[in-house]
């Protein structure tokens, strides 16, 4: 659904073409292509996945906010930064 909100304005755009043409031709939309997809997926096995991702997403971005912020503080501060222990 976010997908179809985010692309609105193309949507709108071949809608107000549609209404305008004599003989318009409806084509089909990218959701269409995706219908057997979506219609065969398993819920739990899509939410898992979801929360595959997510982890792996923030922990990525948790050692790219860790090594950008050694970078600013020099190599001097690093050593200290391994050897501090982190909660969580």
């Amino acid at each position: 659904m976010s997908r179809l909100e985010s692309e609105g304005h193309c949507y709108r755009m071949r809608v107000d073409r549609f209404l305008v043409e004599k003989r318009p031709e409806f084509e089909p939309d990218d959701a269409q292509l995706f219908l057997d997809l979506y219609r065969n997926a398993d819920p739990e096995d899509e939410f898992d996945h979801f929360e595959e991702q997510r982890e792996t997403n923030v922990e990525f971005e948790w050692h790219a906010v860790r090594a950008r912020g050694s970078a600013r503080r020099g190599p001097a501060n690093t050593a200290m930064e391994e050897a501090t222990p982190v909660s969580g």
